[in-house]
């Protein structure tokens, strides 16, 4: 089937990809755990997660609009292109400032307060990346994002590593990675130049049109934001820097591994709202497929997770194994407790992909908007209730509750639009390969994390193919396009 090997070739190439930046990730964590120390790291965490916020504002929902724009038959690639950089222009300006202008009013310490102007700049640029991000995904060229993304990120850790041998600190480290951002923004531009001419314009007409079909996905992507870290900047202003930096390496992790199959849904999406919109019924292959590869990478990641605890908050430096400002029942709350709280949520947001992306194929991104105004007030409220008792343990379990919810309502709403009957089969089997997978590293322990995790991910490999929960007509087809 031509659709899966080009959805395929394409996950291909963002999984290579991902390899490097989930390795390039974690030797940035490596370096800056042991370079800043458990506060430093807090303070850094504090910086990135509020501009973060500023940068989703600053999106609001043009990504996905874009690549929806440019999948439809009619698409009029330059116009839209143009038209979104226009617009996203402006509004990043506004939104940039007026983010500034607030968060130089907190209570945050000097390092953070310079941290943010820093951070500041280089997340401008990303504003214009993510439109080029936009393009690449339409037209399945992820793997010239891929490049962009690589290069950006290596030269953060090239620059952290010299800081770190010159014994710089803080400011240095922001500096680094604000000339990260604007790297991969610029390679981002030079790739996506070559398929759609990049320009700037302002069809006032247009933009309206534009805003309106963005501004429920803008709603739901703030409020996806504000359930999803709105904990750390609690934290950060309800805590101190140290406790921000025992939930940030956990949650560092998390961010890292819930990237995965966000890289499969950015392959399939254009797919499927292409064949959504023109009432091909080969939508569905698509979606039960990618229903498939999403079950079979839950299981397996929710119980390594757990059992890797130890040594995957260890890749932060050994203090961050053992630290605890917080006890009950005489156990210390240290960092690898929380990742295995954590990887629960990792396991329902990989089966609440699918069903979102569906939802947003559909158009129908405007059913979004009261649930996410529901998970957002259930998050917040708890966290203002839980974390000033339970500090970043609070953060952790609300999390998870949040993604139990999400994944519940999910499924809801997508049942509207899913008129057959999605198999299961996966599941068992899935289940039954990552408990052998989960016997084998209980037998292996104190082993090395780079030997555990291949051997893992080769049995369990192994097993889900032996036992037919991969289709070998699919890795034919991959192999033949690719």
């Amino acid at each position: 089937m031509t659709t899966t090997r080009t959805v395929a070739s394409n996950t291909l190439v963002q999984i290579l990809g991902k390899i490097l930046t989930v390795g390039l990730s974690l030797a940035l964590l490596a370096i800056l755990g042991r370079l800043l120390g458990v506060e430093g790291l807090g303070q850094y965490t504090t910086v990135v997660t509020f501009m973060g916020m500023i940068a989703v504002l600053a999106d609001f929902g043009f990504f996905f609009i874009l690549v929806r724009e440019l999948s439809l038959p009619d698409a009029r690639p330059q116009e839209a292109v143009a038209n979104v950089i226009g617009l996203r222009t402006v509004l990043a300006v506004l939104v940039y400032g007026l983010g500034l202008a607030i968060g130089w009013q907190l209570d945050y310490p000097a390092p953070v307060l310079a941290g943010l102007g820093i951070i500041a700049i280089g997340q401008f640029a990303l504003t214009f990346q993510n439109t080029f991000i936009a393009v690449l995904q339409a037209k399945l060229q992820m793997g010239r994002a891929v490049i962009a993304d690589v290069i950006g990120r290596g030269l953060v850790v090239g620059l952290a590593a010299w800081i770190a041998a010159g014994g710089g600190g803080l400011a240095e480290v922001f500096w680094a990675v604000t000339a990260g951002y604007l790297v991969t923004s610029l390679v981002a531009f030079f790739l996506t130049n070559a398929l759609v001419p990049i320009r700037i314009a302002a069809d006032l007409g247009y933009w309206r049109y534009l805003v309106a079909e963005a501004l429920p996905l803008g709603i739901n992507s703030v409020l996806q934001f504000v359930y999803f870290k709105v904990d750390t900047i609690l934290l950060s202003l309800l805590k101190s820097s140290v406790e921000v930096g025992i939930y940030g390496v956990p949650f560092r992790i998390l961010e890292v591994l819930i990237a995965l199959p966000g890289f499969f849904i950015n392959s399939i999406f254009p797919i499927l709202t292409k064949l959504y919109g023109q009432e091909d019924p080969k939508w569905r292959i698509v979606f039960q497929q990618s229903f498939d590869l999403l079950t079979l990478l839950t299981f397996p990641m929710v119980v390594g997770g757990m059992l890797l605890a130890e040594p995957l908050v260890a890749i932060a430096g050994p203090e961050f194994v053992h630290v605890a400002t917080l006890t009950l029942g005489g156990v210390a709350i240290t960092p690898v407790l929380i990742l295995q709280v954590l990887m629960v949520g990792v396991g329902l947001s990989y089966l609440s992909f699918i069903f979102n992306a569906l939802i947003l194929a559909a158009g129908k991104q405007r059913w979004l908007v009261a649930p996410n105004v529901g998970y957002a007030v259930f998050n917040i409220g708890l966290n203002l209730l839980l974390i000033p008792r339970l500090s970043y343990l609070a953060a952790a379990a609300i999390t998870v509750a949040t993604e139990a919810l999400i994944l519940t309502v999910s499924i809801l709403l997508a049942s509207r639009l899913i008129t057959f009957p999605v198999r299961l089969q996966t599941i068992p089997k899935s289940l039954a390969a990552s408990a052998v997978m989960a016997g084998l590293l209980w037998a292996l322990p104190g082993a090395n994390l780079w030997l555990e995790v291949p051997v893992a991910i080769l049995v369990y490999g192994v097993l889900v193919y032996r036992l037919g929960a991969v289709d070998p007509e699919t890795i034919r087809a991959l192999l033949r396009r690719t």
